[in-house]
């Protein structure tokens, strides 16, 4: 009966260290599935951020679409990060790619117009969207 019962915690044990780590890595939540707050041009979330005097709180983590022209592409720490910039504003708009949209980074160009749905999460200087996925 002892063995029995070793043998079981072992394949429990066993079981959680596999299943576990499985578990964690896909935690993270898929803007695919969540619903669309508000749809913003570049220059109209900028807009509503300077000249409104407002600082976003009412889209502060939820899901939002930005269209604008990527500006730059970065790869840092695993993921990808698309820049939208306007040539007439000094604030930008950094959008981190869920790891799911790496394979779409290729078709991407500087100066290309962009859809991007993400998960407003603040702003510093710079308005910050995470797991961002690309519609357009």
């Amino acid at each position: 009966m002892y063995k029995y019962k070793k043998h079981i915690i072992i394949f429990v044990g066993l079981l959680l260290l596999i299943i576990l780590p499985l578990v964690i890595v896909n935690s993270e939540p898929k803007t695919q599935k969540r619903q669309t707050e508000k749809s913003f041009t570049f220059v109209e979330l900028i807009s509503e951020l300077e000249y409104e005097g407002n600082d976003l709180k009412p889209y502060i983590e939820k899901a939002v679409e930005i269209q604008g022209v990527i500006q730059g592409i970065t790869y840092k720490y695993g993921r990808h990060t698309i820049i939208l910039k306007d040539s007439l504003q000094d604030t930008m708009i950094l959008c981190e790619l869920q790891k799911d949209q790496n394979s779409k980074i290729k078709q991407l160009e500087i100066g290309q117009n962009i859809k991007i749905k993400g998960v407003l999460k603040g702003v510093l200087m710079d308005i910050i969207l995470l797991n961002c996925i690309v519609l357009e």
